[in-house]
């Protein structure tokens, strides 16, 4: 192979890679204890849950293949913020969203915390979308691109919690 060939090659690979980012992988309505298949979920190493208000929820891949994350979803009022809490365990392709670990709560800023809430229906809170954020290049790269795969591999490290 020569240069250019090489080089096309190397390019159509990044537009492989570009063309993974952001994409939108399920959609429907997933409460808590519910599973759903996502086969392309395997290719990322960090989604995007969408809460059915339009938030997004940032979740990185553990070393076990579940995806976990959370922090500050949405204010509440002047004096108060809903924090929360995301997993999706992994089996096959199926991925369940965790009793133990999802739920959310609203906190008071001088006050105590609100009680633990399920992401469901009856809450007013569910997910609603899965988006490939970051893909993971070995697994979208075939045929080559190993410069490609080192430049655009993912930093990885432990996820705690979530069984990770």
């Amino acid at each position: 192979m020569n240069g250019i060939e090489q080089l096309n090659k190397g390019l159509q690979g990044v537009f492989k890679l570009l063309a993974a980012r952001n994409k939108e992988l399920w959609t429907g309505r997933l409460t808590n204890a519910g599973v759903i298949t996502v086969p392309e979920m395997d290719n990322y190493s960090v989604v995007h849950a969408v809460l059915n208000g339009g938030i997004h929820v940032t979740l990185e891949r553990s070393e076990s293949g579940n995806f976990v994350g959370g922090g500050i979803l949405a204010p509440w009022s002047s004096g108060a913020q809903i924090t929360g809490q995301i997993c999706l365990i992994k089996s096959e392709q199926k991925y369940t969203l965790s009793n133990d670990y999802s739920s959310f709560m609203t906190h008071g800023y001088s006050t105590s915390h609100g009680e633990k809430n399920n992401f469901e229906v009856s809450t007013g809170a569910y997910i609603v979308k899965i988006i490939g954020v970051e893909p993971i290049p070995a697994k979208i790269l075939s045929g080559g691109g190993a410069l490609l795969k080192r430049v655009f591999a993912p930093l990885t490290g432990p996820v705690r919690g979530c069984l990770a």
